[in-house]
Formats: structure tokens, sequence, C-alpha cells
């Protein structure tokens, strides 16, 4: 019996401590004196490697629009991911995560941080400690510095 319950309360709290979050975004390429426009191979990687470091699991991206053989439109993005629910106050083990451009000439840094404004929203489990936003063009280099809580 005893067995039972600890194995009832294993699996209930395995199965609390994720949320499951479906997430849009659309980046028009609107930004400042300058209009970008990305590829949804771009865009889906780059959600995805947000995802993923944030703590996110069972990651499914889509994407449509954004640079085409015909043309361009706006890129959209949807995602559907587990959260973790831990928090500073109640997590088992706490990260450190730089997110950050990868490249000095191709960094676009609209879109990363238009994004990740809206993503750190969702992720009750990671706080800012610094962060560096300002995009003067989209070749602005751009840095999140994020305690992560799993």
């Amino acid at each position: 019996m005893r067995l039972i319950a600890a194995t009832l309360m294993f699996l209930s709290f395995n199965a609390f401590s994720f949320e499951t979050v479906r997430f849009s975004y659309t980046d028009f390429g609107n930004d400042g004196f300058s209009r970008n426009y990305y590829s949804c191979d771009f865009a889906e990687a780059a959600l995805e490697s947000h995802l993923e470091l944030l703590g996110a699991s069972n990651i499914s991206v889509s994407c449509f629009g954004g640079i085409q053989s015909w043309g361009v439109t706006p890129v959209s993005l949807s995602a559907s991911f587990d959260v973790p629910t831990a928090t500073a106050e109640n997590h088992t083990r706490m990260t450190q995560v730089r997110l950050e451009s990868a490249d000095r000439f191709e960094t676009a840094c609209f879109f990363h941080t238009k994004l990740l404004t809206q993503l750190l929203k969702l992720f009750p489990n990671a706080v800012t400690r610094a962060k560096r936003t300002s995009c003067f063009d989209n070749r602005t280099r751009w840095n999140y510095d994020l305690n992560v809580y799993l």
C-alpha cells in the first residue's frame, strides 16, 4: 500500500511540474527606420533554440510567411511546449543562461529582442539578471543573462 501511495505521489508531482503553453508571434519587420524580413527556417530555429535554453520541453514549432520565392510577408510563428512551473522559491536547481547574438554582422537584433520579450512573459522559471536590448539597427549586438530554475 505504501508503494502505491508513493508511486501516486511521485506521478502527481511529475504530472504538475510542467504547464503546456501555446504561443503565437508575428513579426511585421517594421523596426525603427528599417524594414526587416526573415525566412521561416531562421525564425523556427531561433524560437526553438530560445525555448530549449529556457527549459521548455515537448516543443512543436511551425511557421508561415516570411521570405518566399514569390515575395515576402510577415513571418508568423506558432508553438506548443511545456513550461517548467519551478520558480525561485520552489526550484530544485538553477542554471545561468546567456542568450546572445551569435555573429557580429548577422544578429537580427530586432527580431530576437521582440521575440524574447514575448517569450519571457511565459516562463516564471526564468529571471532576467541583465540584458542589452537596445537595437540601433538590426546588426546591433544583444544579450540576456538569465537565471533559469528547473
